[in-house]
C-alpha cells in the first residue's frame, strides 16, 4: 500500500528540530523536492526513545541534489562527512524533514514525524532515492513533554505505538531494549544479470529481507560478471564490476624476461684483422 506523504524541511537544533522552509502546498513539496538530494550525517545525535528507553541516533539533514554538486559543494561536503566520521556510526538515523502523518490511535488527528532507517557502519550519507537500499525502521514523534522522539511503527499508512514486546518482535531491538544494527540487506539471489546501456548492467536481485530489487553495476570493459559475483555481498559492495585478469597475463606480468642469447646478422667474411661489429662497422671506431 502507497501512503501518501508530504514534507517539510527542518534543520537541526541539538535535540531539536526547528523549521526552516515551511511548505503547506503539497503540489509545492513535489516541486521543490525533484530530483535525487544528498543527505549527510550530522554529527550531533538526537535522543530517541524506542519501547521507553532512550537512546542515541543520528541526525540527517538535506545537502544539495547531485545535479547542484560542484567542486566546491564537494569539499564542503567532505569536511562535513569528515567531521561525522570521526563520531560512532549510529545505530539509526532520523531525518530532520518532517512530515504529517495520522494517528492509528486518535482517528483524523495527524502528528509531525520524521523517518528512521537503519544505518551501515562508516556511512556519512544517504539518497533520497530508495534510501540506498537501507531499512525503514518507523517514525520519530516529538514528546511534547520531554526532549525526546518516540519511535512509532507504521502500519496501514498510520503511526502506531511501539511497546517492548511488539519491537523486539519486528527485530528492532534486542534483549537488551537496545537499537539493533539495522544496515543495507545481503543480496541472496541473483537471477539475471543483463546489459542496461553501455557501460552498465542491471541485476535482478533478491535481498535477505526479502526485497526484490534491480541493481545498476557499473562494469568495466562491457563485462558482465555472473550472477553468482553478487550473493552475499551488500548492494554499496556491487557498485562497480571489474573483471579478473586471466591466470596467464597475471604469470606473464610477474614474470621476469629471461636473457637470450643474441643473433648478429650474418655478413660474410671480414677482410681485415679487425673485429668488425655488425653489417661491417669495425668495434670501437666510428664510420668514415
Amino acid at each position: 500500500m502507497r501512503c501518501e506523504r508530504s514534507w517539510k524541511w527542518l534543520r537541526p537544533r541539538g535535540n531539536s528540530l526547528v523549521r526552516r522552509v515551511p511548505i503547506r502546498d503539497h503540489r509545492k513539496a513535489d516541486q521543490k523536492t525533484m530530483g535525487v538530494n544528498v543527505y549527510i550525517l550530522d554529527r550531533y545525535p538526537v535522543r530517541l526513545s524506542v519501547a521507553g528507553i532512550g537512546q542515541d541516533v543520528g541526525s540527517l539533514r538535506r545537502s544539495w541534489k547531485i545535479t547542484e554538486m560542484d567542486d566546491e559543494r564537494a569539499d564542503e561536503l567532505s569536511k562535513f562527512e569528515a567531521a561525522a566520521s570521526a563520531v560512532p556510526s549510529p545505530a539509526a538515523a532520523m531525518l530532520a524533514d518532517v512530515e504529517e502523518r495520522p494517528l492509528a490511535s486518535a482517528s483524523g488527528v495527524t502528528v509531525r514525524a520524521h523517518l528512521v532507517i537503519g544505518w551501515d557502519e562508516g556511512r556519512t550519507r544517504v539518497m533520497d532515492t530508495g534510501w540506498d537500499y537501507l531499512p525503514i525502521l518507523g517514525y520519530g514523534v516529538r514528546d511534547p513533554d520531554a526532549e525526546v522522539f518516540m519511535l512509532y511503527e507504521e502500519r496501514d499508512c498510520a503511526l502506531h505505538h511501539l511497546d517492548r514486546e511488539r519491537a523486539f518482535a519486528l527485530g528492532l531491538i534486542g534483549p537488551d531494549g537496545l537499537l539493533a544494527k539495522h544496515g543495507q540487506p545481503t543480496i541472496s539471489e541473483c537471477h539475471s544479470v543483463q546489459s542496461y546501456i553501455a557501460g552498465y548492467a542491471e541485476a535482478d536481485c533478491k535481498f535477505d529481507d526479502g526485497r526484490q530489487q534491480k541493481l545498476l553495476i557499473d562494469v568495466v570493459g562491457n563485462a558482465l560478471p555472473d550472477p553468482s559475483w553478487l550473493i552475499g555481498k551488500k548492494p554499496m559492495q556491487v557498485g562497480q564490476y571489474v573483471p579478473a585478469r586471466p591466470a596467464s597475463d597475471t604469470t606473464l606480468a610477474g614474470k621476469r624476461a629471461e636473457p637470450t642469447e643474441l643473433q648478429l646478422p650474418d655478413c660474410g667474411p671480414t677482410t681485415s684483422r679487425e673485429s668488425r661489429g655488425p653489417c661491417g662497422v669495425a668495434e670501437g671506431r666510428g664510420r668514415r
